[in-house]
């Protein structure tokens, strides 16, 4: 996979000029949403014994891992510190909005698996919504500039 992605960075991954870039904030936002989701991922996969302690329901070590797999997505995030073409980051917020958008409609169905006077849920509740909010925010904002880009190219 690595070795794909290395491949295709060789071609189009340079701006060009008349593409709509993300801004320094927006990047770093981004970046930072993805650099935390990878930290708890390892957090989750590596330490599984400590994470089943703190995690806001009951964790395996293997389920602890299998999430860990699944915040290591976040590297995904980091990608626009090399990238800042809104073209690249746009699909992958779509997914983040939507994939947020179904784990907090689960969260809020299987509520009473949630220990609540752990402070983690609510640290895992807060940010995934918050992340959520902030790529549905890019997206609308950005989707917008480049819909005013293509009416007026000046």
């Amino acid at each position: 996979m690595w070795g794909v992605w290395a491949a295709n960075r060789r071609r189009g991954s340079a701006p060009r000029p008349g593409d709509l870039l993300l801004a320094p904030a927006a990047r770093a936002v981004v970046a930072a949403i993805g650099a935390v989701a990878v930290a708890a991922g390892l957090f989750l996969f590596l330490l599984p014994t400590r994470s089943i302690a703190n995690w806001p329901w009951t964790l395996t070590p293997l389920t602890s891992r299998v999430m860990g797999a699944v915040f290591l997505l976040g590297i995904a995030g980091l990608g626009v510190l090399a990238d800042p073409r809104w073209s690249a980051t746009r699909l992958m917020l779509q997914v983040q909005v939507f994939m947020l958008a179904l784990i907090l409609i689960a969260a809020a169905r299987a509520h009473a698996d949630f220990d609540s006077s752990r402070p983690m849920t609510w640290l895992l509740l807060v940010g995934l919504a918050g992340a959520m909010v902030a790529a549905a925010g890019l997206l609308v904002t950005m989707d917008r500039r480049a819909a005013r880009s293509e009416v007026d190219p000046t």
